[in-house]
């Protein structure tokens, strides 16, 4: 296994999957390839990012941030995915109140 070292500002994510609802059952049949619509903005864990980002003081105090789903790049390389984005959409982090 290799380490994916990213560079020209971009910031390595992971997706954090919400855990399904046991109580959301469809009242209707749907089929069995419906997919629901999306937000446009979803919540990762930031694993790593490049020395030359700017927003390097946030991304060292927060691990959770809001970003662009659509703008998430997956990288394949052999048996391992790597997710990146470019800093600027990153739009916000989470903090514990």
């Amino acid at each position: 296994m290799s380490k994916f070292i990213p560079v020209n500002r971009h910031v390595v994510v992971e997706h954090i999957d919400a855990p399904p609802d046991p109580n959301d059952k469809p009242s209707i049949l749907i089929p069995h390839d419906y997919k629901p619509q999306q937000s446009e903005h979803v919540a990762v864990k930031v694993l790593s990012w490049a020395e030359d980002v700017n927003i390097k003081p946030l991304l060292e105090k927060h691990n959770t941030a809001i970003v662009n789903r659509g703008m998430i790049q997956k990288i394949a390389h052999g048996t391992e995915e790597h997710n990146i984005i470019l800093e600027n959409y990153v739009f916000g982090f989470l903090e514990d109140a």
